[in-house]
């Protein structure tokens, strides 16, 4: 039976057992990681006699062929609200669970999103999937559609009999269904609770015909005839996203890891938090660029991208917003960071008596929520403030369960005003 660690995000594990070339081989090549430089999701050492991995801000499960490996956010040790968080960063709303979750061995943050994916796209099926007339050749011996000329002359030049015809075809082998038969065909490969698997299977018998997306970065625009995809579709990209590895099918159970870098979900979760409850007044923008706050010579020296700029209409002032995944309740807010949010409020509030911004950070269960106030400059002009205010996870995905509109809004304001 395959031995599974526990660890939290951060930790230190140290493993005295003796890992195959394959399962170091993978381990090697799931620490590094591109996507914002080169970074590592976690660290390898070899020691004398024993294994130590260092955890950063990935979490999720890695499986290999001898061991997994379960890596737990600090405020969620089954995955429920992590799971929670994600969905309603992905899609608006805060998914619904129906039936129960076998698992393979343990509750894993991969296992809940493919189960809820699934139920995704059960329902788009329930509301009927779209087809389209797509435009069609082919050689043959009736006349359909409209002969292309050249094409003909070229291949049927000797065979009187038969016409090369373009033509329209109604058809479901369209890029919405797609993208969908995509993502159930790469995660069948992997090891899946035996219920989840039956359902991926039926789901796959039905759309027999389709293809696969030819790429994974084809961009779908939504509109009323395919808006019921959206929710699987975001689902599923994320889905393929952090899932890593390696060669399915080689073993018995295939290697391969999910991992998702909190840093990122908590940024997206406050994003979509701002979007969701903020009155109609505020306008929330993100990955705003801005060129024209460092010159050199009249041109672009260095951009700048806010994680979160909030727009009162009715004054036009601006609120600087950035999410940071990090114990701001129990130890100081680094420099950096401090540098940071000066930098965005002095630029975006230029015309206030003094400038501010706010970061929100992280209180779990364990932590009480709280505020604190940074003064900047207070001695010199111009005055400047950085608010740390914190965000209770557990409580706020409890009232998005509950749908408890009132209270989100109310407490997403706080942060603004």
């Amino acid at each position: 039976m395959k031995k599974t660690y526990y660890v939290q995000e951060y930790e230190t594990l140290y493993m005295t057992e003796q890992l195959s070339e394959i399962d170091l081989q993978q381990l090697t090549q799931l620490a590094r990681t591109k996507e914002d430089g080169e970074q590592y999701r976690f660290m390898v050492d070899e020691l004398k006699e024993q294994m130590r991995l260092q955890f950063t801000s990935y979490v999720g499960v890695i499986e290999l062929e001898t061991i997994r490996i379960v890596i737990q956010p600090k405020f969620d040790a089954t995955f429920e609200r992590l799971t929670n968080m994600i969905a309603f960063s992905q899609t608006g709303i805060v998914l619904q669970m129906n039936g129960g979750q076998g698992q393979i061995g343990e509750n894993t943050l991969f296992t809940r999103l493919i189960h809820y994916y699934v139920q995704e796209v059960q329902k788009v099926m329930r509301k009927g999937l779209k087809k389209e007339y797509v435009e069609q050749t082919s050689n043959q011996y009736q006349l359909r559609g409209r002969i292309k000329i050249t094409e003909n002359m070229r291949y049927n030049y000797h065979v009187p009999t038969k016409l090369y015809c373009e033509y329209d075809e109604l058809t479901y082998d369209i890029t919405e269904n797609q993208q969908i038969v995509t993502v159930l065909q790469k995660i069948f490969a992997y090891p899946l609770p035996i219920d989840v698997r039956r359902s991926i299977s039926q789901l796959l018998t039905h759309l027999q015909g389709i293809r696969q997306l030819a790429s994974n970065t084809i961009a779908i625009t939504y509109d009323r005839t395919n808006q019921h995809y959206k929710r699987a579709h975001q689902l599923g990209n994320f889905i393929m996203h952090h899932l890593f590895i390696t060669n399915p099918l080689t073993t018995k159970q295939t290697p391969f890891a999910f991992l998702v870098n909190m840093n990122a979900v908590f940024e997206h979760f406050i994003r979509q938090l701002c979007q969701s409850f903020l009155p109609k007044t505020y306008t929330v923008h993100y990955t705003k660029r801005i060129r024209n706050a460092i010159m050199l010579n009249q041109q672009t020296y260095r951009q700048i991208e806010p994680d979160l700029l909030i727009q009162h209409h009715p004054t036009n002032e601006y609120v600087v917003i950035d999410a940071k995944y990090k114990g701001y309740g129990q130890q100081k807010v680094v420099n950096t960071d401090i540098y940071q949010l000066v930098f965005y409020a002095q630029y975006f509030q230029i015309d206030k008596l003094y400038y501010e911004a706010t970061i929100i950070y992280p209180a779990y269960s364990k932590d009480e929520e709280n505020s604190k106030t940074i003064d900047i400059n207070a001695k010199n002009q111009p005055l400047g403030k950085i608010h740390v205010k914190s965000i209770a996870i557990e409580q706020v995905v409890e009232w998005l369960q509950q749908d408890n509109q009132k209270a989100l809004t109310a407490y997403v304001l706080a942060w603004v005003v």
